[in-house]
């Protein structure tokens, strides 16, 4: 059973209970400056494993907002690879995509006699295949309205049917819509728990006009992600140092090692916050590569062993 719905087999032992801080301190782990998103996902994981919620309905249905590359995207990887493990029960769909009304039929499948029918739909299909999955649906306020529609049926009723009248299960699913909807100056104004209420309050009628008050009124809870800041450069330097760690031992080449100084001098690297985390972390991964590079300049030879990147950080810089 575990081999075929995807799921490690720990997961399907009901004396176990689901450890909720573990999973919460492991999002914490990859995802910068989100806590409050990260609290409101793991507590509706925990209620979906202890299996509190209405069994007819998908179990999670969120709208994720908030300004460009501030981890929303990120956040519904991550929970993906803590519920199942793996990047195959991720489902990714992009709102600029499906634009126009008859990009439907590339959801469901095209109806019969059309070309490609046969094959299915982006979402249908993987559903059919197997029910336990991260649907993350990406820019959701691009998509033509008869798109976004679709998920009515999937949000209320825990099923999907596709142009060949097979019918979905949706009901094991946790679908997360991201949208940067709003205005960048009430995001900015806001850094307390209290705030990120006012927040949605404020956000409210604007969603509501551009997503229909039915599709808004099915969202399970709508989740403010807020801008990065100063505070979030150290733990955004280490998660990018960790991440060209893990790159190279997937290559195995060199084990990459780092002290608390190393994080001081890459958290100074320059860049525009409002512009999001990835652009902060693309600047520091470019110093590190060109620290690294260097070293394996002057070695004359590949970097092997553990390797120490805070002399040849300052080296490269001089």
């Amino acid at each position: 059973m575990s081999k075929k719905i995807g799921i490690p087999a720990n997961d399907l032992n009901e004396n176990l209970i689901f450890n909720e801080l573990e999973c919460r301190n492991k999002l914490k782990e990859a995802i910068v400056g989100q806590d409050y998103a990260i609290n409101i996902m793991v507590d509706r994981i925990a209620k979906w494993k202890m299996n509190l919620l209405d069994p007819n309905k998908a179990w999670g249905a969120f709208l994720f907002v908030g300004p460009t590359g501030v981890g929303k995207t990120e956040l519904a990887g991550e929970i993906a690879r803590q519920l199942f493990h793996n990047n195959e029960s991720l489902i990714i769909l992009d709102g600029s995509e499906y634009k126009e009304s008859h990009t439907t039929s590339c959801l469901i499948g095209a109806p019969s006699g059309y070309e490609g029918h046969e094959s299915g739909g982006k979402l249908t299909t993987p559903l059919l295949q197997n029910p336990y999955r991260v649907v993350l649906f990406d820019e959701f306020e691009k998509a033509h309205d008869d798109v976004r529609k679709l998920f009515l049926q999937a949000f209320d009723r825990g099923c999907i049917t596709d142009r060949r009248g097979k019918v979905a299960d949706c009901t094991k699913a946790l679908f997360l819509m991201t949208s940067n909807l709003g205005s960048e100056k009430q995001f900015f104004a806001v850094n307390t728990e209290i705030g990120h209420v006012e927040l949605i309050e404020s956000l409210k009628p604007i969603l509501i006009k551009k997503l229909s008050p039915e599709l808004y009124g099915r969202f399970t809870e709508v989740v403010p992600f807020m801008p990065l800041t100063k505070k979030d450069r150290p733990r955004l330097a280490e998660v990018q140092l960790k991440k060209i760690k893990a790159y190279q031992q997937q290559q195995n080449t060199f084990d990459l090692s780092w002290t608390s100084e190393t994080i001081k001098i890459l958290a100074m690297t320059e860049a525009d916050l409002r512009l999001g985390g990835r652009n902060f972390c693309k600047k520091v991964a470019a110093r590190i590569e060109s620290a690294l590079k260097k070293l394996i300049v002057a070695n004359g030879a590949p970097l092997k062993g553990v390797v120490t990147i805070d002399k040849c950080l300052e080296a490269a810089e001089r």
